[in-house]
């Protein structure tokens, strides 16, 4: 390995390895249409029941059995998530639904591992553990 493919390759760590850290230290804006985006389920116990396993299984792990981002995996993320308690109560159902199909840096896609009704189910289960307080 030549030097200026050495420095190439560190600049790319580099780039890679912070742009996690930026994009989470930044207001997570969804586009202007996700906002329109309403749920097709109404609140039904099986629903919930569902986003409860779901989000066990994908999200817990991160973001905690409560949403307060205290999960196990939390102090090992930099950052670590946020907690969704004061966060989401302002963000329709619509944002919620973008942000788990679309992931950002530090918070994978949902789009190809959760069908669409699976991430709804979701949404509606992380709106109980903020209404549980």
């Amino acid at each position: 390995m030549t030097l200026r493919s050495f420095y190439c390759s560190l600049c790319l760590w580099l780039l890679f390895s912070f742009s996690g850290v930026i994009a989470q230290n930044t207001a997570w804006t969804a586009p202007p249409n996700a906002d329109s985006l309403t749920s097709p389920i109404p609140l039904r116990t099986e629903d919930l029941q569902q986003g409860a396993l779901i989000y066990k299984k994908n999200c817990a792990f991160c973001h905690g059995s409560s949403g307060k981002g205290d999960g196990m995996a939390a102090k090992a993320l930099n950052p670590p998530p946020k907690s969704f308690h004061g966060l989401i109560e302002q963000q329709s159902d619509g944002v919620l639904f973008w942000k788990v199909t679309e992931g950002r840096a530090g918070m994978p896609s949902f789009k190809d591992k959760l069908s669409a009704l699976e991430r709804w189910q979701v949404v509606l289960y992380i709106r109980t553990l903020v209404q549980s307080e």
